[in-house]
């Protein structure tokens, strides 16, 4: 196996067998909990009303995901597809907003920039984790936040990869399941019988038809992008949320330890075990 395959399978285990996930989640909501009373209103604000709130939703379509994207199930009906998408196209959208918030408490803890107003929309456009005009006005304040977000550029210009399409352009999108070229035959011709009549269809309902269509093939766990080009990507979904997650946990837990916010006792962490995970021999 190439080291890019290695990875791949080792972030495969992670998104399934997500304890590493599911504690360091609850680890953060404990100090949103337990420790953000020192913040002012604004900067709590943020922080328990937008992002401790996101980070709830994340957890909880990363499981709907992890449950229901598993290898070699059977091809998902209609409806659970829209679900399955539906949870993804969320995910990427409250990372990018929880993210957000925590730029926006950081801004109110530090008194980050004068002529920035929430309320009328004035240069809002400057409070981004990853943007430069940010990092140098954090460097005055917590200069090793500042390194350590300008370190993450590259995953934050990939996330927008995600997030965008997810809100603004053409949903990121499961295929409800790989098809040989029989098996696309059949489905080009139960979806031309969904849209006949009734005496075309004898009497069989349009709804069972597309689930019979739906469900040929076999399922893979992988999300197409489309950019504004009408171009196709194609990637593995476990993977994927694998990846941006735990470094998404790794920014969280920095950004509020700069906050004042305390942490548990130190335990393992997603980043922590996946680059374990990667020194390991096979």
């Amino acid at each position: 196996m190439s080291k890019d395959d290695i990875k791949a399978k080792k972030l495969a285990d992670l998104f399934y067998n997500d304890s590493a996930f599911l504690a360091q989640e609850s680890d953060v909501m404990h100090a949103v909990v337990t420790s953000s009373g020192h913040l002012n209103n604004e900067s709590k604000r943020h922080v328990k009303r937008g992002f401790d709130r996101r980070l709830g939703m994340l957890e909880s379509s990363r499981i709907f995901l992890r449950e229901n994207c598993e290898v070699g199930r059977d091809t998902p009906n209609p409806y659970l597809l829209d679900t399955i998408q539906l949870h993804l196209n969320s995910y990427y959208v409250n990372l990018h907003g929880a993210l957000d918030n925590l730029g926006w408490a950081l801004h109110y803890h530090f008194s980050l920039f004068a002529d920035i107003d929430e309320q009328a929309g004035k240069n809002t456009n400057r409070i981004n984790l990853f943007d430069r005009r940010f990092r140098n006005a954090l460097a005055a304040h917590a200069p090793s936040l500042s390194n350590f977000l300008k370190n993450k550029g590259d995953w934050s210009r990939q996330l927008a990869r995600w997030r965008h399409p997810a809100a603004h352009r053409i949903p990121l999108y499961v295929p409800p399941g790989i098809l040989t070229e029989e098996q696309a035959e059949e489905f080009k011709r139960l979806e031309d019988l969904a849209g006949m009549d009734d005496e075309a269809r004898k009497g069989e309902r349009r709804v069972a038809i597309l689930e019979r269509a739906h469900g040929l093939g076999t399922f893979c766990p992988w999300f197409i992008c489309e950019d504004k080009a009408g171009t196709l990507e194609v990637y593995a979904l476990p993977v994927r949320i694998a990846e941006d997650h735990a470094t998404f946990l790794e920014i969280s837990v920095t950004t509020i330890a700069a906050l004042g916010l305390e942490m548990p006792p130190p335990r393992p962490t997603p980043v922590a075990l996946l680059r374990s995970m990667l020194t390991r021999p096979e």
